[in-house]
């Protein structure tokens, strides 16, 4: 049978391991079900993807992207990655100018100059997935709006199908962006939501069009035995923990440090430091990873800082630099203490009880969508300010009581959210016309559906 090229389009690419994870999960998902599809990456500069995902990179559509999103540069080098930060200010950016005239010009500009080599793009491939990975809040903005649109269009003169997964419409973004997101909607021959607080409204856009619902991709992800490390990371710790006490080991995700309110930060830091020391005084371990080690690396070096010298022997820094990294270090620990949505949804992965903190970066971002997007994991979630170490403590003694019960409960909802996620990627080959590349339902590599949950962690 004749390979068959997909695009895949999506916020990948700049180094945030929850995104890339999502990249992932839909990669195998092909792998174990459409074995003659090849997807082809249309998202990011070579190099920058790392090699877990086995994606095709098609240079001329990501320096295509790169140009959509900035504008105003000419640079094409594939070597030069942009950095999430570079992606996120040009994203802010680019927000800010669409409200002006000259803003909307230069994009105009940008996008004829392109147009002729998307749509050639467009038309070597069967069609186009893209494939949302973000929360409700920040998953799109205006430079993101701009290319999906862009890249439907070209499928639309291609005559190629264009679909979308596991999308969420944001709360907040400009009138523009909007637009180009409700238009996008409307010319995809599929939709799955992500949220059922989107689901309203982009049902309602979609005009009784084709309208699934997904959950993140994340939750399909299946772990890879190569990715497993045969290192113990106590290994060697010359002062033991405490004798008879439980091990209770959790993950703390720390928020990225790029926020104005300093002193909000610097509280923030003191919290997790007074959380660590109080854990592994009472014989506890703490393994920390940040699911975006970019952005996040300040953060940690920042806490590490900050916990006494005294309890340093029972903390523990996983330097997470791939998804099967974070993979890893999630499993091994026993609950998940998260100040990042995409913290949260690695420990959710893992069937691990998840306290969700707020981050002082964006104020109080709202978890609801991440909640009931799966119904179960709502009964097993607390909510902790991370300014308050001693908030956090008591909602990690909260979600760890009753611990069979609740990582039982949250088994039964990942099977669940698995079962909707591959009903909306075979609902999705057969809208665009891809449904012969697709075989029956197979069981999932080193997970049956009895036991969907590794178990809790080693140490």
């Amino acid at each position: 049978m004749q390979r068959l090229r997909l695009g895949v389009l999506g916020e990948f690419g700049m180094g945030n391991l929850g995104r890339e994870a999502a990249l992932v999960a839909f990669v195998q998902w092909v792998r174990r079900h459409a074995a003659h599809v090849e997807p082809v990456a249309l998202f990011a500069r070579h190099g920058y993807i790392g090699p877990e995902p086995g994606i095709t990179i098609d240079p001329g559509a990501t320096a295509l992207n790169d140009r959509l999103a900035r504008p105003g540069s000419a640079r094409t080098a594939q070597a030069n990655a942009t950095l999430a930060g570079d992606r996120r200010a040009s994203g802010e950016r680019a927000s800010r100018d669409a409200s002006s005239g000259a803003g909307s010009a230069r994009f105009a500009v940008a996008l004829a100059r392109v147009w002729p080599r998307q749509l050639r793009c467009a038309q070597q491939l069967a069609g186009i997935v893209a494939l949302g990975s973000g929360s409700a809040e920040h998953a799109i903005d205006f430079a993101h709006a701009l290319r999906l649109w862009s890249w439907a269009q070209a499928c639309r003169f291609a005559a190629k199908p264009f679909v979308m997964l596991s999308f969420s419409a944001p709360r907040a973004v400009g009138w523009f962006a909007r637009l180009l997101l409700r238009s996008t909607l409307r010319r995809a021959a599929y939709v799955s939501v992500a949220d059922t607080a989107s689901e309203r409204w982009i049902s309602a856009t979609r005009r009784g069009r084709p309208t699934g619902h997904a959950p993140n991709p994340l939750f399909d992800l299946t772990f890879d035995p190569r990715w497993e490390s045969k290192v113990d990371p106590w290994q060697g710790r010359t002062q033991p923990m405490k004798a008879g006490a439980v091990v209770l080991t959790y993950g703390v995700s720390p928020s990225r440090a790029g926020s104005q309110d300093k002193a909000g930060y610097e509280r923030y830091i003191g919290a997790l430091a007074r959380l660590c020391a109080t854990t592994v005084r009472a014989g506890h371990r703490i393994v920390m990873f940040a699911t975006d080690p970019v952005s996040d690396r300040r953060a940690v070096l920042d806490l590490l800082a900050r916990v006494p010298a005294d309890v340093l022997y029972g903390v523990h820094v996983e330097e997470g630099t791939s998804v099967g990294d974070i993979a890893r270090a999630a499993r091994g620990v026993r609950a998940v203490i998260a100040t990042r949505a995409h913290g949260a949804l690695w420990g959710l992965w893992a069937g691990r009880p998840v306290v969700l903190g707020r981050e002082p970066s964006d104020g109080a971002p709202s978890f609801e969508p991440l909640d009931s997007a799966h119904d179960g994991p709502a009964a097993v979630s607390l909510h902790a300010d991370t300014y308050d170490a001693e908030a956090m403590v008591n909602a990690l003694a909260a979600v760890t009581a009753n611990y069979d019960e609740r990582c039982a409960r949250l088994a039964a909802s990942l099977t669940r959210a698995r079962a909707e996620i591959d009903a909306s990627y075979h609902a999705a080959f057969a809208c665009g016309g891809w449904e012969g590349t697709v075989s029956a339902p197979v069981r999932r590599d080193g997970v049956s559906a009895e036991d969907p949950v590794a178990a809790p962690g080693r140490v």
